[in-house]
């Protein structure tokens, strides 16, 4: 794999010359969401707090565009929904966060962070995320202006100068 260059600037980022996904590129680059949940629990350890909240919750706000709940579950990036929630309350999206805390207290005894399990529980019990969905799509804008904000106020934590 060609290693790429990817430069982030705290200033870049506070002037509002970077979206939130090439602010979190570097991210990107150095967590992999398809080797599974240890491997993930490793990866994270070189981010900051602010870089994982904001990685989760963009990985949760492209899922669910793409296909609504079922495809953010049933993508190895349900394994981020711990983070989401976390995430969208640090952000400024309550009503978000309480949305995909219901779904997650739909699950029991636990929604799992292995992407397997995850589709098992959803398919046994025959679920569906019409509500959950539907609440989302009302806030959908408000996410991404949120996290925008959010990452330009704590722009210092997305610096990045390296090769990924």
């Amino acid at each position: 794999m060609e290693r790429k260059h990817i430069r982030v600037t705290a200033e870049d980022i506070r002037a509002g010359k970077l979206t939130a996904a090439e602010a979190l590129a570097p991210v990107f680059g150095l967590v992999d969401l398809t080797a599974g949940y240890m491997n993930y629990l490793a990866d994270v350890t070189l981010l900051t707090t602010e870089q994982l909240l904001s990685f989760a919750v963009l990985n949760y706000l492209n899922e669910v565009r793409e296909g609504g709940h079922e495809k953010f579950l049933y993508d190895a990036a349900g394994m981020l929904w711990r983070e989401a929630i976390v995430g969208l309350d640090a952000v400024g999206a309550p009503e978000a966060a309480e949305n995909l805390r219901s779904l997650r207290n739909r699950f029991a005894p636990e929604l799992s962070f292995e992407q397997a399990e995850r589709i098992r529980q959803i398919e046994e019990n025959d679920l569906y995320f019409d509500e959950e969905d539907k609440v989302f799509r009302a806030c959908e804008a408000d996410i991404e202006s949120l996290l925008d904000s959010y990452i330009r106020q704590n722009a210092e934590a997305f610096g990045f100068d390296g090769d990924i």
